[in-house]
């Protein structure tokens, strides 16, 4: 159990089906687009099967999940093996509590046993304050994302 600056007792585990609902729900705190609890389900469902991927959550002292992380540990030939962070989210009243600290920390060490080159955080221009949060952990800005979107509907995306 790990303790948050309220000195409260708090739990990171690995996600379940069980928590697609919170999970989608924290996730509007993130983006402005809203998943459905059967899409968010699906991807969750998906990522949860992939030995390479962890979908990690923080849970308060009454079982509430607080935030949430996605990593995963890639390869390209270059660079050889790195993990990513793909998506992270913490309840918008418990910023700055020390949740994502935590989960963020805990993250790194699961990617540090693949023994990666590096790890990779993407995260949209505008978001100022999550590239402080990185910045304290040492990530640098290395690279420019460029993205097409080739669904009209993103989420209606088939996963095999």
């Amino acid at each position: 159990m790990a303790k948050t600056d309220l000195g409260k007792k708090m739990a990171i585990r690995i996600a379940d089906l069980k928590d697609v609902n919170d999970i989608a729900v924290l996730g509007t705190h993130f983006s402005s687009s809203i998943i459905s609890e059967s899409e968010m389900f699906n991807r969750l469902d998906y990522a949860l099967k992939q030995s390479n991927h962890r979908v990690f959550v923080y849970e308060d002292d009454k079982g509430k999940l607080m935030g949430w992380i996605h990593a995963c540990i890639n390869l390209t030939l270059m660079r050889g093996i790195y993990g990513e962070i793909l998506s992270f989210v913490v309840h918008k009243e418990s910023r700055g509590l020390g949740i994502g600290n935590q989960l963020f920390l805990y993250t790194e060490e699961w990617i540090k046993e693949h023994h990666p080159t590096s790890v990779i955080i993407r995260s949209y221009t505008e978001r100022e304050r999550t590239h402080k949060f990185y910045s304290r952990y040492g990530y640098k800005n290395t690279q420019v994302a460029l993205e097409k979107w080739i669904q009209e509907k993103k989420s209606e995306a088939v996963i095999n």
